[in-house]
């Protein structure tokens, strides 16, 4: 019959077409993934920044641009490297070695220069100082008695950190010779705890305890907008900005709230409310889809109750997660580049790694792990099979 004769031939179109609906299966699975909740992020390690017990704090932590290490700020007067796949110490370096009475020689930020190579280290009492990533040997120091909130420019040009006190004022180093390039063209009238620059490295921006923030040009330090972030009471502890350049996000202190700015007006469009938390820190993930705030350790808490972290979805500044394993306030929150991992830094003198999914991501995981759409594929490949058998058949055997 000529049904019979074409069976060979329709077999297989009739296989790609399972298969097709299979990967819709799969792909409508995929998007409505991507609008439900993520999954809590699993702590995969914790390391003692700083050792000291009770005593011990850890005010900062942040990934290589590999993402294969993390490097981490203590109380201590001591940074130390990790290894992100299993949490072990790599080396640790003296940024002070003095007393450490009334928190002096806390170290208040670290930054690694974006080929990896060098690890910007600055605190309350010694100034900035440069030293190699790979040893931790000291390359270079930096005039200043202290700073917060240091930052390498992502290409690597510009190297911001602030000066203490009022008047705070940002100075831009080269990092080629480390030459002062200015130090005197923007300025905050009291402490500037946090600085981020633009993707493309052409503007820096700049948070301050004045509760505000400034975004300047980065080659000259020219003023391009002031953005009331904070009101009385609240202080700019830390601003970061989206992946895309189009969001600035701030957490304020004693003001209770993070919130998120435009860019390019500095219209507020988004207010997250912690109750009565202290904020103190923000992150946007790589892909700009989450935002992650962190706080804790205010007076106004009952003591015996846990601080962690949030994470929102940035579409609609929804709550997805709250983690709260540390024991005493996140001072410090980072992505890696990769995605993959979220490092906080806390005042109970920890650093934890936490591994984070997407929910867009393995899609061939989702079709193996679903029913319908793995019974679809192999009635697919099996249908393909079958033609190409019926039709190498059909050629094989002709009548002469």
């Amino acid at each position: 019959m000529q049904f019979k004769k074409n069976l060979g031939w329709l077999l297989p179109w009739i296989g790609l077409g399972v298969l097709a609906a299979s990967a819709l299966t799969v792909k409508d699975q995929a998007i409505a993934s991507a609008e439900a909740e993520i999954p809590p992020p699993t702590l995969v390690w914790t390391a003692a920044a700083d050792p000291r017990g009770e005593a011990g704090t850890s005010e900062t932590a942040e990934f290589s641009p590999d993402s294969q290490f993390i490097v981490s700020g203590g109380g201590d007067g001591k940074f130390r490297l990790w290894r992100v796949a299993d949490g072990s110490l790599v080396w640790e370096g003296v940024y002070w070695d003095g007393s450490l009475d009334d928190k002096q020689g806390e170290v208040e930020a670290v930054f690694f220069s974006p080929d990896g190579e060098q690890i910007a280290v600055s605190g309350n009492t010694d100034g900035i100082k440069i030293y190699r990533a790979r040893d931790g040997s000291l390359l270079t120091t930096l005039e200043g008695d202290g700073a917060d909130g240091i930052a390498f420019s992502p290409n690597g040009q510009f190297f911001a950190a602030p000066s203490h006190g009022n008047n705070s004022q940002v100075k831009m180093y080269d990092p080629g010779d480390w030459s002062l390039q200015y130090g005197d063209r923007i300025s905050h009238r009291r402490d500037i705890n946090s600085i981020d620059f633009t993707q493309d490295s052409e503007y820096v921006l700049s948070g301050s305890a004045d509760r505000t923030v400034k975004i300047s040009r980065a080659s000259d330090g020219r003023l391009v907008r002031t953005v009331r972030a904070a009101n009385n009471g609240g202080s700019v502890k830390s601003v970061r900005l989206s992946p895309d350049g189009e969001l600035i996000a701030t957490a304020n202190g004693n003001e209770d709230v993070a919130k998120v700015f435009r860019f390019d007006t500095g219209e507020q469009i988004a207010e997250l409310e912690h109750g009565t938390s202290l904020v103190e820190a923000v992150a946007f993930s790589p892909d700009g889809k989450y935002l992650a705030t962190g706080g804790g350790g205010s007076e106004r808490q009952d003591p015996n109750e846990n601080f962690g972290f949030r994470l929102y979805r940035v579409s609609d500044f929804s709550l997805q997660q709250q983690i709260t394993e540390h024991t005493q306030g996140v001072e410090y929150i980072d992505f890696s580049l990769d995605g993959q991992y979220i490092v906080t830094a806390s005042e109970d003198g920890t650093i934890k790694l936490w591994s984070i999914s997407n929910p867009e991501q393995n899609s061939l995981q989702s079709l193996l792990s679903n029913p319908n759409a793995k019974t679809g594929a192999t009635m697919a490949i099996a249908l393909m099979f079958l033609g190409a058998v019926l039709q190498w058949r059909r050629t094989t055997h002709k009548q002469p």
